[in-house]
């Protein structure tokens, strides 16, 4: 089984907050991966590396990712695709969190050396317990939908369809 150790973990960042350092040792003490990749905005990013340069991260390397530009090798700013975003009603999600979840897709092709397979973490899950990530010898990936409750109905069936069409599992 794998611990983590060959797996670069990739976390969007909305803002910066109390949580995160305590997410991002979890994550090292747990799984010592090799590389976290940290994708926010320039301001919070800078934050983020005078605080990290007071926390042991052993030998993880943490890289910040200016989540503005994340998809300029498309000639792509957040402000661009932005505009493409139709918020539909008060059950909508808002185009923040959207924008994090094309940063979660697509970051195998948009962050040079990434492992393959790569963990995408929620920036406020901390890691409490543990669990295997990957069975190498079986090729199994270990993924947990951690949400207690949906904000609503609407979004509970747009998260549910999503998930079978992008990976072909129901939701339960």
């Amino acid at each position: 089984m794998c611990d983590g150790g060959e797996i670069d973990f990739v976390i969007p960042v909305c803002n910066y907050n109390i949580i995160i350092r305590v997410t991002l040792e979890s994550i090292i003490v747990s799984y010592k991966p090799k590389n976290i990749y940290i994708v926010t905005n320039k301001k919070d990013s800078e934050i983020l590396e005078k605080e990290c340069l007071q926390w042991n991260f052993y030998n993880t390397k943490i890289t910040f990712i200016d989540e503005d530009f994340f998809f300029i090798n498309y000639g792509l700013t957040k402000t661009d695709i932005k505009q493409w975003y139709t918020w539909k009603d008060e059950q909508s999600r808002e185009y923040g969190w959207w924008y994090q979840q094309l940063i979660k897709m697509s970051a195998y092709k948009h962050i040079k050396n990434l492992s393959d397979p790569y963990v995408v973490w929620d920036s406020d899950l901390i890691v409490l317990q543990k669990w295997d990530l990957y069975d190498k010898r079986n090729d199994i990936y270990k993924f947990a939908i951690l949400q207690e409750c949906a904000k609503n109905e609407f979004n509970k069936n747009e998260y549910s369809k999503s998930i079978c069409e992008l990976i072909g599992v129901d939701t339960i």
